[in-house]
């Protein structure tokens, strides 16, 4: 989504702060935004996406630079900032959130907040994460923000929607969250661990090997009878590998 430069007067005056200590002016920012984000590969960082745009890294040309008319370079100066733990940011941010209507930028802004200890931040993700009404996509990103990135909080209902789903990339990618999935009450515990037993037999070979990998990662050596079950009868030779190797490292525990 495209939109106009969010920053009001008042807003751009708490964001730069004490700009007027960087060196740079704004419009010598991000003139090459394009050119950057458009290199084969892309930066490895955003650090040094930035720099390469020639937004310094320090608090003040951060918060400067939040006031560029590029809506990526927002973005990106929005999670640099957050990581850097510019607090003076907040607003702007906050802002930016209020304003975006794309769920992915949405969640992208949540995170910012997050890290910046704002409580707007982890809310948004949560809300995310209990409507059943989103997209299972938009609900999985959420989930995965809160459960990996953050590491604070499980989205079982939405795990347990997806190893549902009829596409196996979103059965797959609720397999990956599980082993972040560490404060389960007793009957969210009990339900993943029948759907990861299911998924040990899905149609979808993609998803059998990532129930392999999560069994492993899980070390649960309750697992072991059904490993032993379905590693006879597997007939894909690398399914079949990648569950032998989960049940010889279960075994290897259980001795």
């Amino acid at each position: 989504m495209v939109r106009p430069l969010i920053c009001g007067a008042a807003l751009c005056a708490l964001a730069v702060g004490s700009a007027a200590q960087c060196p740079v002016a704004l419009a010598d920012m991000g003139q090459n935004a394009d050119e950057v984000f458009n290199e084969p590969g892309g930066l490895a960082y955003v650090e040094g996406q930035l720099t390469e745009m020639g937004i310094p890294l320090t608090n003040d040309c951060l918060l400067l630079a939040l006031q560029s008319d590029n809506l990526k370079v927002r973005y990106l100066v929005a999670g640099e900032a957050a990581t850097k733990g510019v607090k003076e940011a907040v607003p702007v941010i906050e802002h930016m959130m209020q304003e975006e209507t794309e769920p992915y930028g949405r969640i992208g802004l949540a995170w910012d907040l997050a890290v910046l200890n704002q409580e707007l931040g982890l809310k948004t993700l949560e809300d995310y994460c209990g409507n059943s009404k989103e997209d299972i996509a938009v609900r999985l990103q959420a989930a995965r923000v809160l459960e990996v990135d953050l590491k604070q909080k499980s989205c079982p209902n939405v795990l347990v929607t997806a190893l549902h789903e009829s596409r196996a990339e979103f059965r797959h990618v609720a397999l990956s969250l599980l082993p972040e999935a560490t404060d389960l009450s007793a009957k969210d515990f009990l339900q993943l661990h029948n759907l990861l037993l299911k998924s040990l037999s899905d149609q979808d070979r993609s998803v059998r090997i990532e129930a392999a990998d999560v069994v492993t990662k899980l070390g649960d050596v309750s697992f072991i009878p059904e490993l032993q079950k379905v590693v006879a009868k597997e007939p894909d030779p690398e399914v079949k590998k990648a569950m032998t190797a989960a049940l010889s490292s279960l075994e290897s525990k259980h001795t």
